[in-house]
């Protein structure tokens, strides 16, 4: 069995332009010189595929390839930060639905609401999660505000009645947004608030991965993914999950791809398969593995 617990629809409107735009002029600059054309080429036919994959046909296709049975769709909810986007939260949320119906048993969905949305965005959250069949809150706080803040404590009252997991971004995002509340510490106050609330820390065991070992130490409460993970080298990421091992967070890590985002890094499979090297290298024993690749996520959702 193999659960990945982050990834988008491949969709203009899961990863709108503006974000876009920012993500690819980073890869641009952290090329050794100038890009050349066949780069940019390349670069434009990423923002294509980006795009076209509405209906997840071809995410389907590289999960099974890969052997991943299961994966989690993580809405984003760009409309306050981004606010002349062409379509609406609730239109967003409907496509997932729809992608949800569509496979069954292969996909869960995280609903993503920008808590300054108010009530409006409260009332959409509660249909996503017990009309529509949603599992759980993703939040994105570089769009502009901090999972502790108390405007989120309805989000998660309901989250503490409905056993539903909330996963917040660690880290930078895109340089149109800010990093400022994406810091592994603006997770605690939440987390000691709400202790019947588990929190995923997304990228948390790859960005910040000290600080979120730390706080996933702490609290019983507190959780990892490890998306992201592709670009590294084997050596760096060995490195970094025999660091967080040693510290008995077995149970606290889980496994996602941050599909679509580092498909040029390799395919799923080639995610999935640099865990298996690690597995048959002795890294992760085989009850190690089965934690990290579905049954830390399985055991969240219930």
């Amino acid at each position: 069995m193999v659960f990945d617990c982050h990834a988008h629809i491949a969709s203009s409107m899961a990863l709108p332009l503006q974000w876009y735009n920012g993500w690819r002029n980073n890869m641009i600059n952290s090329l050794p010189g100038d890009p050349t054309e066949i780069e940019k080429k390349y670069l434009n036919q990423i923002f294509q595929f980006l795009s076209h994959d509405e209906d997840c046909s071809h995410l389907l296709r590289q999960m099974d390839e890969a052997g991943i049975d299961k994966t989690i769709l993580l809405i984003v909810d760009f409309g306050v930060a981004y606010p002349d986007l062409p379509f609406t939260l609730e239109e967003l949320c409907l496509l997932h639905k729809k992608v949800l119906e569509s496979a069954p048993g292969r996909f869960k969905v995280f609903a993503g609401v920008d808590p300054r949305r108010g009530s409006a965005g409260l009332e959409l959250f509660i249909r996503c999660v017990t009309e529509w069949g949603f599992s759980g809150l993703k939040l994105y706080p570089p769009c502009g505000f901090s999972p502790s803040d108390p405007i989120l404590y309805p989000f998660y009252e309901i989250c503490a009645d409905q056993s539903l997991p909330v996963l917040t971004h660690i880290g930078p995002s895109t340089p149109s947004l800010r990093a400022k509340f994406a810091a592994p510490i603006e997770v605690d106050e939440a987390a000691w608030r709400f202790p019947m609330v588990n929190f995923i820390m997304a990228h948390g065991a790859i960005t910040f991965s000290y600080e979120c070992g730390l706080l996933a130490s702490h609290r019983n409460n507190i959780f990892m993914d490890i998306s992201g993970f592709q670009p590294l080298s084997n050596e760096k990421f060995e490195i970094i999950l025999k660091e967080l091992l040693e510290k008995g967070l077995q149970k606290k890590i889980l496994f996602g791809t941050d599909w679509p985002i580092h498909f040029f890094s390799g395919s799923q499979k080639n995610a999935v398969n640099k865990m298996i090297r690690l597995r048959d290298k002795g890294v992760l024993s085989q009850a190690d593995w089965e934690n990290i690749m579905y049954k830390n996520i399985e055991r969240l959702l219930k």
